[in-house]
């Protein structure tokens, strides 16, 4: 009986069919046309072995499916190709440099974090479920010896830009690269779906913490759980009307995305493939432009955005334009959530209106009113706003350019870790360029992950330089009362 309840258990994967239990009863969900009659039947026959099996399996217990948020759909969506800018999962990855990793003690701090948090033992089936597996097998931190670095590279290729199977476990990655002559590396790959960079950001610091055999403390609280409190709160959220009133009223004024000299249709990019062109400030540099931020009371963000908004609209035949948010909106449901583990990524839009007429500290002051009210109204689902927009647009990519920010205003230092990021890079469906800033150890980053079919690289190059010298410029600038004036830089290397 076990093999046979196994064996369709496995016909129902095989078929795209999902498979769970939820308060004692079983459940399914299946692609269109995926489930026969014949199959559906002899599910409803073996309706109890199924859930008696499910609970008693003792090597991989699957708690109860559950939804996904709406990013996290949208994600998913993201893999077909029948979306402009498709054909590729979200994903993130990272490499951290450290002297004489120790790999045993490394893999041991890597599996105490995956058996404290739900995020990094889920699985997301194709059906549009996602599951926690209580117990999975442990994981073996792999590790190469480097004798060059075309070896590195090679590795990197391997991984940054990994797609990871759905239906099965685990959906990230850590490898160990060993070198003789320079600091080990860490690899890390992760599918966006199971996490969000604030996330991403906490379960390596977690794991560093372990390394150095520090106390790391775990939240009760689960993202399973988040998510089931997060429907009846979001019920009696009264500022859901006013959202959407405010939001479809700006529907009707905002620009376009930014239309960019593209080298290539976007529609013509069959799977899209990313790099990164990135800069760090120097700690003077960066408390200099901080200092001046705390005089206009102006957050990093709004200043860091609207100085790309002009750049891009330097570059667009648009001069009037909107660019996609990336939000991090964790809901005050429990105590200890800022340490769950989770994707609670939502979106949201921002424009720039080009006038030449008014001030570069009104522009920043416009930009950061809009901020203010994305916060407001952060419960809002944003990806409401792109199905609204793309309503007479099946499949575009109506807003393909973001800007992600995970700036705070100050400065913080992590002087006692061994471990240094060293490379990193992103990748998402329906984005063609991602602007990102963190503070990093002191120094502020800004990057931009990029489809590289659809840029020239000098030109794409060019517009990174420009932005680079604005901040540059307002960081040595006495007074931001002038209007900032950009300069094209027409030296290509």
């Amino acid at each position: 009986m076990i093999n046979e309840i196994q064996d369709l258990l496995q016909l129902c994967k095989d078929t795209g069919i999902t498979i769970w239990v939820e308060n004692n009863k079983l459940k399914y969900r299946a692609e269109k046309d995926k489930i026969d009659n014949d199959l559906l039947k002899k599910l409803k026959e073996e309706k109890e072995n199924i859930i008696r099996h499910l609970k008693e399996n003792d090597n991989k217990t699957v708690l109860d499916g559950f939804r996904l948020t709406p990013i996290q759909n949208a994600y998913l969506i993201g893999h077909s190709s029948d979306y402009e800018l498709g054909n590729i999962n979200a994903h993130y990855y990272t490499e951290y440099s450290c002297n004489n990793i120790d790999e045993k003690k490394l893999q041991r701090s890597i599996n105490e974090v995956i058996k404290n948090n739900e995020a990094l033992r889920t699985v997301i089936h194709p059906s549009g479920v996602q599951q926690v597996i209580s117990d999975v097998p442990e994981f073996e931190l792999k590790t190469v010896k480097l004798d060059s670095e075309a070896t590195l590279n090679e590795v990197r290729k391997a991984w940054y830009h990994h797609r990871y199977q759905l239906g099965n476990w685990p959906m990230f990655h850590f490898q160990v690269s060993k070198r003789d002559n320079d600091a080990d590396i860490l690899h890390f790959s992760f599918d966006c779906i199971i996490l969000d960079a604030w996330s991403a950001q906490k379960l390596l610091f977690d794991i560093f913490k372990i390394y150095k055999e520090e106390t790391v403390s775990w939240p009760a609280f689960t993202f399973r759980e988040y998510l089931q409190q997060e429907t009846s709160y979001l019920k009696e959220d009264k500022s859901w009307a006013k959202a959407e009133e405010y939001w479809e009223e700006k529907l009707k004024i905002i620009p376009e995305c930014p239309k960019l000299p593209f080298k290539k249709q976007l529609s013509l990019i069959e799977k899209p493939h990313f790099n990164r062109i990135s800069y760090k400030f120097t700690l003077n540099e960066t408390e200099k432009l901080y200092a001046k931020l705390k005089k206009y009371q102006f957050t990093p963000s709004a200043l860091v955005c609207t100085v790309f908004m002009k750049v891009l609209a330097y570059f667009s035949s648009n001069k009037n334009l909107t660019v996609n948010l990336t939000l991090f909106n964790r809901l005050p449901l429990n105590r200890e959530i800022s340490k769950v583990l989770g994707d609670f990524t939502n979106i949201g839009l921002a424009s720039y209106f080009h006038n030449e007429n008014i001030h570069f500290l009104e522009e920043v002051k416009m930009i950061q009113q809009q901020f203010w009210k994305l916060i407001q109204y952060r419960n809002y689902d944003g990806t409401r706003l792109l199905k609204k927009l793309s309503a007479n647009k099946l499949g575009k990519a109506v807003m393909p350019v973001v800007f992600t920010s995970m700036l705070q205003g100050k400065l913080e230092f992590d002087e006692a870790s061994d471990f240094r990021e060293v490379y990193a890079i992103s990748q998402t469906p329906q984005v063609v360029l991602d602007h990102q800033a963190r503070d990093d150890n002191g120094g502020l980053a800004l990057s931009w992950d990029y489809v590289s079919d659809a840029f020239d690289y000098g030109e794409l190059k060019n517009m990174f330089e420009i932005y680079i010298e604005q901040i540059k410029g307002l960081i040595e600038s006495d007074c931001w009362d002038t209007p900032v004036f950009i300069k094209e830089n027409r030296e290509h290397s």
